[in-house]
């Protein structure tokens, strides 16, 4: 038998983490979108499936791919930690295109356990993630 801690963590991460791995958090995202340039492409779905994005700015991205990444943070107590992302859209289009940085979907998370902080620290919010171990 196998007793887990059901207390969530916080984990702090360091700005340059920040910067590339979490992007943006997106309230109003119902899927996420990765970049290969910045996290590790672990797996396509299977069956493979593609979805068409639009809603970021005027334009609209076709036939996204749909897969599995990983990337790892370091902690602010120097522990390494890794993160997988499921069914994220692929945002490269084989053609070497940069693509843009990483939008992580709010409910996303929040439906993989996680509670999203995500008002600002000048409204008094906590403006973090507090994944679920």
């Amino acid at each position: 038998m196998t007793i887990m801690n059901a207390r969530p963590s916080v984990w702090s991460l360091s700005d340059s983490d920040l910067d590339v791995l979490l992007g943006l958090i997106d309230g109003g995202a119902n899927v996420g979108l990765a970049n290969p340039n910045y996290l590790r492409l672990l797996q396509y779905a299977l069956p493979s499936r593609k979805i068409n994005v639009s809603g970021i700015g005027n334009s609209r991205l076709d036939e996204l791919r749909i897969a599995t990444f990983a990337g790892t943070v370091m902690t602010s107590c120097g522990h390494q930690v890794l993160l997988i992302f499921n069914e994220y859209a692929v945002m490269d289009n084989g053609e070497g295109c940069d693509g843009g940085q990483i939008v992580h979907s709010k409910m996303q998370l929040e439906d993989g356990g996680c509670i999203v902080n995500d008002r600002p620290l000048q409204l008094m919010g906590e403006q973090n993630i507090v994944p679920m171990t």
